[in-house]
């Protein structure tokens, strides 16, 4: 399951747009790796570099959210915890060998569809709100 940016994805915020674009690239990269069953040594580093990035990007919309007051930012910043959570404890598994390739795959699978209804549903509905309260 490959994973493309599309014009659908934009809420209108550009910081914010120009990051999930980049999330939307180094998915699709860590799932060519997995594909192409490349060393462990990539899969680990473009595992790392996503998780560092997404982190860095909930960083970004959460302060955005102070910012603006967002009435929904408690259960927005919950979502991203637990995200951050899901790929922190990935990260160790497959750091201890715990993982293979094919449960990278299925990690990466899981992160498509979680950033696609991320930013379709909370994002969106962030997006909207800074829109009309700029």
């Amino acid at each position: 399951m490959g994973i493309s940016w599309k014009k659908r994805f934009e809420i209108g915020v550009e910081e914010i747009d120009k990051q999930h674009k980049e999330l939307f690239e180094q998915t699709e990269r860590l799932l060519k790796a997995c594909q192409e069953k490349r060393g462990s040594e990539e899969l680990e580093s473009l595992l790392e570099f996503l998780g560092n990035y997404v982190q860095t990007h909930f960083e970004t919309e959460e302060k955005l959210q102070k910012k603006y007051n967002y009435p929904d930012y408690k259960e927005h910043k919950k979502a991203h915890n637990d995200f951050v959570k899901k790929i922190e404890e990935f990260k160790q598994e497959f750091k201890e060998g715990k993982k293979n390739v094919a449960s990278l795959m299925r990690l990466n699978r899981t992160i498509t569809r979680w950033l696609v209804n991320h930013i379709k549903k909370e994002d969106q509905g962030l997006g909207d709100y800074i829109k009309g309260n700029s």
